[in-house]
């Protein structure tokens, strides 16, 4: 979310390319709109609003089992502009801003998962303590202070981990997992709750679980009309947004656009 809009950066094509397409949704009048296309082609990228700006973090470049980046770009107008790297590559990691920080979590180098956690101060980057389960394809959201990764995949399994970063103390602890395993969902916090949507392992998810922060329970919320994983999910005031990702297991893009809107 970066004023207001949607923005929705990189990504696979139906042939396994990378696409530099850059969009954007306002959630006001229900349209799209375009913007400008990225550096590089990227998928698997991480995203964040950040100072006003959108930011795009590391990914894969060109193709499905392509290299991994650490470049970090951010749009300031109608420019793409260059940002300090990444300390490391990653894609499929998660970011979030935290107070006046770009917190990046999670994700793959090759076939390494990346443990530390990276944090940008607008200036450089500098490491975090790792995360307890090095997992790739997490979702992440803050409630302004902590981090929750949810889920993520290794090795070919999925796993329902729920991990919380305090940026802070530089510490993390484990919560209650999640009733689903799954990798490639999304996350939003929406008053007092983290939501998880969508996600695949041995087959689709179209699971959306609610983990309420102060009670560490989760509860069922009605199920996506359209299982996707590789889903972007953000929340607008009470709404759930969920966008793109692929409609099968495996490579499946797609043009789904659904919303929740909690009472």
């Amino acid at each position: 979310m970066v004023g207001g809009k949607i923005y929705v950066a990189g990504g696979l094509l139906a042939d396994g390319s990378a696409t530099a397409r850059v969009e954007a949704y306002d959630p006001a009048t229900g349209r799209w709109f375009g913007a400008p296309s990225l550096p590089i082609a990227l998928h698997h990228p991480m995203a964040a609003g950040f100072r006003g700006r959108l930011y795009v973090l590391g990914g894969i470049t060109q193709r499905l089992g392509g290299a991994d980046s650490a470049r970090v770009f951010f749009l300031d107008g109608d420019k793409w502009k260059e940002a300090p790297s990444l300390k490391r590559p990653r894609g499929a990691g998660a970011a979030v801003v935290v107070g006046d920080r770009i917190v990046v979590v999670g994700g793959i180098n090759g076939s390494n998962e990346v443990g530390p956690a990276e944090i940008f101060d607008g200036t450089a980057w500098h490491d975090g303590a790792s995360i307890p389960s090095g997992l790739d394809h997490v979702a992440a959201a803050t409630d302004g202070k902590l981090v929750y990764v949810a889920g993520g995949r290794r090795g070919g399994k999925h796993f329902a981990d729920f991990q919380v970063y305090d940026p802070a103390a530089d510490s993390w602890r484990r919560a209650k997992n999640m009733p689903t395993a799954r990798s490639g969902l999304g996350a939003a916090f929406v008053d007092g709750s983290v939501v998880t949507a969508g996600g695949e392992g041995p087959r689709m998810f179209p699971e959306v679980e609610s983990y309420d922060v102060v009670d560490d329970t989760w509860s069922r919320l009605p199920n996506m009309p359209t299982a996707l994983h590789g889903v972007g999910v953000v929340a607008v005031g009470k709404t759930v947004y969920a966008m793109l990702g692929g409609h099968e297991v495996g490579l499946a893009p797609s043009s789904v656009c659904e919303a929740l809107t909690l009472s």
